[in-house]
């Protein structure tokens, strides 16, 4: 598998619909949870992925469980990804063709990642996420002052939430004390680099955020 060719998507991404099938495997010791989605190959046919059955494909798997993420939207414009996270392996789940893009490790005590609202996740990628200039972002700063930006809005809480709601999502969150949703307009493009590893958080709606570091 090739660590150095780079994927570009060639349209704009944002507002693209995806899924995602998360096994966790047991492997040295930890839970090691393999993220496949949908992009590039299809856009999560509803019916599709309504037929999916979590527990079902974790037997076939031989995995210790297996969650289904999604439907999700994209918030970037552009994904620029290399090594593994171009190249992973393709996988038929029901009907639907997805590809390896990222593995995270699970912390102790949890059997899924993502399992606390507000708190960091870390995965490993090699991933470039372009946010173009003039388009709104959806952030999320902690007390410390870290801004995560939105890469992904989610239906799975709420499965009639769109992009129209998102400029007042703030009113909606349960956030913790010291944080605050904001919404700006960047002048340049915003590029969100992860070499090796990305730094996400859900919001109690389980939309996704990256980290920005600087």
């Amino acid at each position: 598998m090739s660590t150095t060719s780079a994927v570009a998507t060639s349209k704009t991404l944002r507002g693209q619909r995806y899924c995602e099938v998360l096994p966790v495997f047991m492997e040295n010791g930890k839970l090691e949870e393999y993220v496949y989605n949908t992009q590039g190959l299809n856009d999560c046919p509803d019916a599709q992925w309504k037929a999916l059955n979590a527990d079902n494909l974790a037997k076939n798997l031989g995995a210790v469980k297996v969650v289904l993420n999604g439907p999700r939207y994209w918030m970037m414009d552009q994904i620029i990804a290399n090594g593994d996270s171009a190249g992973g392996d393709v996988k038929t789940f029901g009907d639907m063709q997805m590809q390896l893009r990222a593995k995270v490790e699970i912390p102790m005590g949890q059997t899924s990642a993502g399992g606390s609202y507000y708190t960091d996740n870390v995965v490993d990628r090699n991933t470039e996420y372009i946010f173009k200039a003039g388009q709104p972002l959806y952030q999320l700063v902690n007390p410390q002052g870290d801004v995560y930006t939105m890469q992904t809005y989610s239906q799975i809480v709420d499965p009639t939430l769109t992009l129209e709601d998102l400029p007042n999502l703030g009113s909606r969150l349960k956030l913790p004390t010291g944080w605050q949703y904001r919404v700006t307009t960047p002048a340049q493009d915003l590029h969100l680099v992860a070499h090796g590893k990305a730094y996400l958080i859900q919001d109690d709606l389980t939309n996704s955020y990256q980290k920005e570091i600087q």
